[in-house]
């Protein structure tokens, strides 16, 4: 259990860096702060739901077709 827990913790961890990163990219190009980027990260957290739960298809498929679908609005 306490394997698992780091595990997550390191996860968890490493998702916050992540955004923390883009943030600091995003206000030294700019100079202005937005919040658009934690949108966009949970708008690609409920399209793999979708694809995943509830539309049944496998995950690595889920996974590429919610690549291919963020990286287009994205762009």
């Amino acid at each position: 259990m306490v394997v698992s827990l780091v595990i997550s913790a390191l996860v968890i961890g490493s998702v916050y860096g992540l955004i923390a990163l883009g943030y600091s990219l995003i206000y030294s190009a700019s100079g202005l702060m937005t919040f658009t980027q934690g949108e966009l990260l949970m708008l690609g957290a409920y399209l793999g739901l979708t694809f995943y739960k509830f539309m049944g298809l496998p995950f690595v498929v889920a996974l590429i077709l919610t690549l291919l679908i963020m990286f287009a609005f994205g762009s």
